[in-house]
């Protein structure tokens, strides 16, 4: 985790400020939606009619000298990073993102199974439908109208909805009795009525001899008169109905929960610790509790993958090797450059290679420009830019001021805060927390204790609302849809990256066409570049780039983030057993002190690591969107990914798992993060402040 410090933070002040602004912008979505002005392709791309230059060659950035061993007290793992289990844990044979992955032996913990607990629908349609998973894109949610059937074509299709046709009977009204005939009947209905009905028929069966006619829509049937006493007589043919499908987003559960397929598709979860049973998900023992001992998350401490580990280099993009060492001048005058000046220690130490790291949308070039230099990177599709998000903040969600305001007056929970942090944040607890309320006094909205305060009272709204102010409340539901907002803003995004990729392909396509004679033409000839149209855009490095720059620079290190990458896992769990659920946030931090600086961040956490907090918040949020997909379903499946996107966020039913709850503190960090939006009333802030000091 400590390596993530000068990776985070590089990667945000890199994409800030590596290009300017787009030359146009795409504002508007196929499908519906709109982006933020300022959000579109900076090359490549085709905008207004128009191709763009293509992307030039760019410098790369160091990322670290080559590493083949994990810091020490930590391991390796076979995904290409290195973890550690907390004290007096060993490693288990779980997989290592589990919370079993580390386990300490404890005889008071006995065995048995255990009920699990029951989530949602896996699908869930709107009234008026019923909803069912399609094993498309992954697997994808849909919806068919009440009343119609699954059909056997594909969910694509117009007619994936089928409304069976069906015969319906009816009874007919005797109009006349006695003896008659046919045409009798008939100028009889004309004359005297009823009007508006349906077929007109003679009986001369005894008990029903006489006129009779049908329900409007309805024929005589071949079923006699008398049979269920006329119920049958007459019938209608209903004929068969299609409809489209439509998609309601991703079928995926929540964070810690597992699908099931009871009632067409179900989300389950065990308690932290237990693994599923063989016992059916309905029944009181789906879970398994292994007795004797106390499982825990395993917490990531660093990369390693093929030797490469994570320092100066941004999270641009894949690491790539080079054999040069940090011991050549012109490499160590590119460091000088990226790290404003000077030479962090070490470098220069390895006898080994480089590792470094392209910018988002580039690649490394053949190898005949030298890593080191201005044009080691080169781009074959687009480069996508990202409007950054305007967060609301603490004191811009309906109820933050009221419920943070209570917390402060009360001041026992920002105590106990403000001593966690010690040693890091100061010697002792006297110190500490006079450094914690002259923060709070002068700029509340990004006081790290503060925040997480707060965060202690949605999730207890979410677990226990009855006991809620109804300040909590308002707050929660706020940030409830401050995530909606957030999400559906960072679907959007990787959506327009596809779209401009798509309308550069479509355009090239159409410049072939009107050069036939000119066979193989490529885009290269239009507009002066060499551009790949099977390379579609890194849909998740859009997505980061997105969160990333929704962070501003200047405050990049205060906050919540900066808070958790000082405190201590242990002294964090005795304060909140049962809330906080965070664990990678809470193992400490490291300074790189030229990134820290170069970032101007301003508050007293400032120094001590938050880019930790922001690295596995950012990453916990990507993975949820699943980005990693083909060019040729990229488009649908973004699609499903803006719908899931738009759904309500389920508080409460994240806060059923461990991960469900990282995942709320994953969003809380980006929110409050990076914002300067005061309180309307901070004099009342600096009052109660003082009264604690």
């Amino acid at each position: 985790m400590k390596a993530f410090i000068a990776r985070v933070l590089a990667c945000i002040v890199f994409l800030l400020h590596m290009v300017g602004t787009a030359q146009a912008q795409l504002t508007n979505l196929a499908g519906g939606g709109t982006l933020p002005i300022g959000s579109g392709p900076l090359c490549g791309g085709f905008v207004n009619g128009k191709f763009q230059p293509p992307c030039k060659a760019v410098a790369a950035a160091f990322v670290s000298d080559v590493k083949y061993s994990c810091p020490a007290g930590s391991f390796f793992d076979a995904n290409g990073k290195c973890y550690s289990c907390p004290a007096n844990h060993t490693r288990t044979a779980d997989a290592v993102t589990t919370d079993r992955a580390c386990a300490k032996a404890d005889p008071t913990i006995k065995g048995g199974d255990v009920a699990a607990t029951f989530g949602g629908p896996l699908c869930k349609a709107a009234a008026g439908s019923w909803s069912f998973k399609d094993g498309s894109l992954g697997g994808s949610c849909w919806s068919c109208p009440n009343g119609y059937e699954r059909s056997v074509l594909s969910v694509d299709d117009s007619r994936a909805c089928r409304l069976p046709g069906k015969m319906g009977y009816a009874s007919p009204t005797q109009v006349w009795k006695g003896n008659s005939d046919l045409a009798a009947c008939q100028a009889h209905v004309q004359r005297y009525g009823p009007s508006g009905k349906g077929e007109v028929f003679y009986d001369g069966w005894v008990g029903y001899t006489g006129c009779w006619v049908c329900p409007a829509g309805f024929k005589r049937s071949t079923n006699a008169i008398y049979e269920k006493n006329g119920a049958m007589a007459c019938f209608q043919n209903s004929p068969e109905a299609w409809s489209k499908a439509t998609m309601l987003g991703k079928a995926n559960c929540k964070p810690g929960e597992f699908e099931d397929a009871r009632n067409g598709g179900e989300c389950w979860s065990c308690r932290a610790g237990t693994t599923r049973s063989v016992y059916p998900v309905h029944e009181g023992r789906a879970c398994t509790v292994w007795g004797g001992y106390v499982y825990a998350k395993a917490t990531e401490t660093g990369s390693s993958v093929l030797g490469c580990g994570t320092g100066l280099g941004s999270d641009k993009g894949e690491t790539f090797f080079d054999t040069i060492t940090s011991k050549d001048p012109n490499v160590q005058a590119a460091i000088r450059q990226q790290s404003g000046g000077t030479l962090p220690q070490g470098i220069g130490q390895s006898i080994g290679g480089t590792c470094w790291k392209c910018p988002v949308g580039y690649k490394r070039m053949d190898g005949s420009a030298p890593v080191y230099g201005a044009q080691a990177c080169g781009s074959k599709t687009i480069v996508w830019k990202s409007a950054p998000y305007a967060h609301s903040g603490l004191f811009g969600l309906d109820g933050g001021e009221e419920v943070a305001l209570a917390l402060v007056k009360d001041g026992a929970l920002i105590n106990q805060l403000a001593d966690a942090a010690v040693p890091k944040l100061a010697a002792t607890s006297a110190e500490a927390r006079k450094k914690v309320w002259d923060e709070i006094a002068r700029t509340p909205q990004t006081s790290g204790p503060l925040l997480l305060a707060v965060l202690t009272r949605i999730k207890a709204v979410a677990t226990n609302p009855a006991q809620a102010s109804a300040a909590e409340k308002r707050l929660a539901a706020s940030f409830s849809n401050a995530v909606v907002s957030f999400r559906t803003y960072l679907a959007k995004e990787a959506l327009g990256a596809y779209h401009a990729w798509y309308d550069v392909t479509q355009a090239q396509k159409s410049a072939n066409k009107g050069r036939a004679s000119t066979p193989g033409a490529s885009l290269g000839a239009t507009v002066g570049g060499d551009v790949d149209l099977t390379v579609p855009p890194d849909y998740a490095q859009v997505t980061r780039d997105a969160i990333a720059a929704s962070v501003h620079v200047g405050t990049v290190g205060a906050g919540i983030a900066g808070y958790l990458a000082i405190t201590t896992e242990n002294v964090m769990q005795a304060i909140f057993p049962s809330v906080i659920t965070f664990k990678e946030l809470l193992a400490g931090g490291a300074t790189v002190s030229s990134i820290t600086a170069g970032a101007g961040a301003g508050s007293l956490a400032a120094s001590v690591g938050p880019q930790i907090a922001i690295a596995v918040a950012v990453e916990l949020i990507i993975q949820v969107f699943q980005l990693a997909v083909e060019a040729k379903e990229a488009g649908p499946k973004l699609q499903a990914n803006l719908l899931s996107a738009q759904q309500p966020y389920d508080l409460a039913r994240l806060m059923r798992t461990t991960d469900g709850g990282d995942e709320i503190t994953s969003y809380w960090t980006t929110v409050t993060s990076g914002t300067s939006r005061a309180p309307r009333n901070l004099a009342a802030f600096a009052a109660a402040s003082a009264s604690m000091r």
